[in-house]
């Protein structure tokens, strides 16, 4: 696998270690699942794509799919603050 198929958004890692901090267990997904993360907290699983709020972006074909068939379940986060509003 190339560099670019495993590219991971820049603030990805940070929002990991941050909900690690705060008990959470994180599992990445694979570039095909539709989304970045499981974040697992307080018996809850939340299904997440990170995406930078540096840069432009747009959902890829499989995960704008994804977010269609599960709507409110499919969280994107941007920011350290969204990371921590979404386990609370």
């Amino acid at each position: 696998m190339t560099y670019a198929q495993n590219k991971r958004d820049a603030n990805e890692q940070g929002l990991i270690d941050l909900w690690v901090s705060l008990g959470c267990e994180v599992v990445q997904m694979d570039r095909h699942a539709g989304f970045d993360l499981l974040v697992v907290s307080h018996e809850t699983v939340y299904i997440v794509e990170v995406k930078n709020p540096k840069r432009a972006w747009r959902l890829t074909d499989a995960e704008a799919d994804l977010q269609s068939r599960i709507g409110q379940h499919y969280h994107i986060i941007q920011t350290d603050e969204e990371a921590m509003e979404l386990v609370r």
